[in-house]
């Protein structure tokens, strides 16, 4: 079996193709993100849930992600469930803002699901 060489502009295009790729498929994941900010008017756990009903005083935000907007949801299968309930809960104690990243897309139980929590 022969074996072949490339030569430079092949190469150089299948550098482009490949950045060029990397780039859409980063962009694609940052442009679902939705990032609210503000105070923590109340942290519910209702039985029922599959996890922590945390909502914002502006849900604005959010609005049309899913099909409630009155609340978000930390997921108890998170895989960092309990850090972040106590950042949620140290925001709340200290009357401080909380910023909440929020895949869109990405609900549960009809809420818009929490990604990532920054206090």
């Amino acid at each position: 079996m022969p074996v072949t060489c490339l030569n430079n502009f092949e190469v150089l295009l299948m550098l482009r193709i490949i950045i060029l790729s990397l780039s859409l498929a980063t962009f694609s994941t940052f442009a679902s993100d939705v990032t609210v900010f503000g105070k923590i008017k109340w942290i519910n756990n209702w039985q029922g849930h599959s996890g922590f009903l945390v909502a914002l005083e502006n849900m604005t935000p959010t609005k049309g992600i899913c099909k409630r907007n009155d609340q978000y949801i930390l997921p108890q299968n998170h895989q960092f469930a309990k850090e972040n309930f106590s950042m949620l809960l140290s925001s709340r104690i200290a009357d401080k803002p909380v910023t909440l990243v929020i895949r869109s897309g990405e609900c549960l139980e009809g809420f818009p699901k929490i990604a990532h929590i920054r206090i």
